[in-house]
């Protein structure tokens, strides 16, 4: 029991449990729609009912949470109500690993590839994953927040491959999900904003400041280097971009792990300048 009635009303609803539903209206729940939000993740037809007859009518709510929750009948139910919000089902069924719901909600007109690759990475389904990317799924950088908030290494690396670069996004989905390998992954590819990882526990904030001071001190060297060989180049719009762009290339040489995608190109482009032959 916690001190938001709401809150426990969606839990026990969630759990089906009908007596601790009944306690939180008691002590003031009257967000209806976040019961049945729960009844319908947790598949629970009975207090589905009890929920709407107190007044939900969030039907794509419910729709998203029976999606997520795999349960078919109160799918059918929620849009026999009026739900027509597809592209929250089709969410819902991908972050639930649920491929028959993705092919309703597809059915139905869901077109959301990108939201949808999001939540298949979340939870960690590749059938789904592939789904997505299948049906026109393009934004990695999406993929790939939800690949770290669910933990899911195997899915973070085919997010990369396939042209993930934005690390601070991935390092949100990290703390959110609380996996510190991820987080740490992140801050090697040159994750630097603090900002990303406020929503995230005191523990992992104070490891993630660490992890940033032990690579700053690692990649120290390799920079002064490469500023030096930079610097000496002619070209006023070459310097710009290989040092003070919006995504400096020097930071995948001080950075990234030397068997990632971006490494290599990056390494490719400084040997083209023969700055790195010295």
């Amino acid at each position: 029991m916690t001190a938001n009635p709401n809150k426990d009303l969606h839990t026990a609803c969630k759990n089906g449990d009908i007596n601790a539903a009944n306690i939180a209206i008691a002590r003031g729940a009257v967000i209806w729609d976040w019961g049945l939000r729960g009844a319908c993740e947790g598949g629970h037809i009975e207090i589905a009912n009890m929920i709407i007859a107190h007044g939900a009518t969030d039907w794509n709510s419910g729709l998203c949470g029976a999606c997520e929750g795999g349960h078919v009948e109160l799918a059918n139910m929620m849009i026999k109500y009026g739900a027509t919000y597809w592209s929250i089902g089709l969410i819902g069924a991908c972050r639930g690993g649920h491929v028959a719901l993705a092919e309703l909600m597809i059915a139905h007109g869901a077109t959301n590839w990108d939201r949808g690759l999001h939540g298949a990475c979340q939870g960690g389904n590749v059938a789904l994953v592939n789904m997505m990317i299948e049906r026109g799924a393009t934004d990695w950088n999406r993929g790939l927040r939800g690949a770290c908030e669910g933990g899911n290494v195997a899915l973070v690396n085919m997010m990369i491959e396939r042209g993930a670069t934005d690390w601070n996004r991935g390092l949100r989905g990290a703390c959110e999900g609380g996996h510190v390998e991820l987080a740490n992954m992140m801050i090697a590819h040159g994750a630097t904003d603090w900002n990303a990882a406020q929503n995230c526990s005191q523990n992992m904030k104070e490891y993630i400041k660490a992890q940033w001071k032990l690579h700053d001190a690692k990649a120290a060297p390799i920079i002064r280097m490469l500023r030096r060989f930079i610097m000496r180049m002619h070209n006023a719009k070459q310097i710009q971009h290989w040092w003070h762009g919006s995504y400096p290339l020097w930071r995948e040489l001080a950075y990234a792990p030397p068997n990632g995608l971006r490494y290599r190109q990056s390494l490719k482009h400084f040997e083209k300048l023969k700055i790195l032959k010295f």
